[in-house]
């Protein structure tokens, strides 16, 4: 074949893809109200992945002590991880619309009231920081929720694929903001900011969920839930399902440490925020192809190739070798291309195996899960960058995100699987 018929057979190829991309999205784009939920759930929780950025600053600020800041930013992480599911089953029973108000205004007042706490007073931080959390608006999981019901199977996991996107969004934006604006202004200023920010974006949120007429759960759903007598834990498939998100943002989260450690101790810390805003592109990219894809999604594929990537990371990382940003960025990069399609794979598996009525309950779960991964990685790494540096603590994560691939295998046999499906 000449090199100009190969030329056209590529260029058609990439054409016919693209196009199939774009087709894919205009679907998404049509389906009513979609656009406005994925956007206001931005915004509601934009505030949550910064939060603890501004609470650190502010209790330093107090106390001189980030031991201080860590009781405070844990306290917070408590109330978050126990409410989860406890907001998740409130959602499924009535409306969740009503529900992201009753829990919004608390929450919004509690983040004002840490601002407004006097310094000397900072040992009642923690109990306002408990109740704070507890009342923190279920966004994500009413989102996640509210999208399953809003559209078709077939399009579940491209309606994820762009909540998992958005997500990493927040993720990207919402610390940066917090630390910038606590840098210029002082913990209090960011504090203030947050709580502007979830009053507008919970308030939009849940006026974009009572909109869409989806903020209701389906009568025969919610008494469902109200007959559940047994734990949604029991499900099959659901307790190795949430494993797996433990273990994997477990992963990612040793994987940020570990590239802040890198960057501070070549004297470039700067380069810190370069490599993990190219890791979200990565993740971006991923995500807007996966959620393209026609056929059912493999979680144990794609949290296999996340791993392969972790691998590639350690091996290059002191005190193995001193890479270039170049290269690093490169492997973190093709490894962010699995993140956000295996979150977007396993969301949709969950919908699937959760009973009837109960869906904001498992995405609670979901939400602890995350909690708790962030709570027990972040000591994990410090731990061990302090004993041999950034190549054994994404060694760790590597290993930790293995676990997530054999957790998938078992969550994938406990799944019933289309027979026409098609494995991507």
């Amino acid at each position: 074949m000449c090199a100009c018929a190969v030329r056209r057979v590529v260029t058609n190829t990439v054409r016919g893809n693209t196009m199939g991309v774009i087709s894919r999205y205009r679907e998404l784009a049509g389906i009513p109200h979609l656009r406005a939920l994925l956007g206001w759930s931005v915004l509601g929780r934009l505030h949550m992945t910064g939060v603890s950025i501004a609470i650190t600053f502010l209790t330093v600020e107090w106390t001189g002590s980030y031991f201080s800041a860590g009781l405070v930013v844990g306290a917070v992480t408590l109330g978050q991880g126990i409410a989860g599911p406890l907001r998740g089953r409130a959602a499924d029973r009535g409306s969740a619309s009503r529900l992201l108000v009753l829990s919004g205004i608390p929450h919004t007042a509690g983040l004002l009231a840490l601002a407004a706490l006097p310094g000397t007073w900072w040992p009642i931080a923690p109990v306002i920081a408990v109740v704070t959390g507890l009342f923190m608006p279920p966004v994500g999981q009413i989102a996640r929720a509210v999208c399953t019901r809003a559209v078709d199977r077939d399009k579940r996991d491209a309606v994820f694929s762009v909540e998992a996107i958005f997500q990493e969004f927040s993720y990207l934006v919402g610390p940066s903001l917090m630390a910038i604006t606590a840098a210029v202004g002082g913990g209090r200023v960011a504090l203030v900011l947050g709580a502007a920010i979830s009053a507008v974006g919970v308030s939009g949120f849940a006026w974009a969920v009572h909109r869409s007429g989806h903020g209701l759960p389906a009568q025969e759903s919610a008494q469902a839930s109200h007959r559940a007598k047994t734990s949604i834990l029991r499900s099959p498939g659901v307790v190795p399902l949430l494993g797996n998100a433990t273990v994997m943002l477990g992963a990612f989260t040793v994987t940020d440490v570990a590239i802040i450690s890198w960057a501070g101790e070549r004297g470039t810390p700067a380069l810190a925020g370069v490599m993990v805003t190219v890791l979200g592109i990565g993740s971006l990219v991923g995500g807007l192809t996966a959620g393209a894809l026609k056929g059912e999604p493999s979680l144990a594929r794609r949290a296999g190739l996340f791993t392969a990537g972790m691998i590639g990371i350690a091996l290059v990382m002191p005190p193995l070798l001193d890479p270039s940003p170049w290269l690093l960025g490169g492997l973190l990069a093709i490894t962010g291309l699995a993140v956000a399609p295996a979150i977007a794979t396993g969301n949709a598996w969950l919908g699937d195996l959760v009973p009837e009525g109960r869906l904001a309950e498992a995405f609670g779960w979901q939400a602890t899960a995350a909690t708790a991964a962030g709570a027990l990685a972040s000591p994990l790494s410090g731990y061990l960058l302090d004993l041999s540096g950034p190549a054994v603590a994404v060694g760790a994560g590597s290993a930790l995100s293995a676990l997530g691939v054999l957790l998938a295998i078992r969550v994938g046999r406990a799944r019933e699987v289309r027979p026409s499906a098609v494995v991507s």
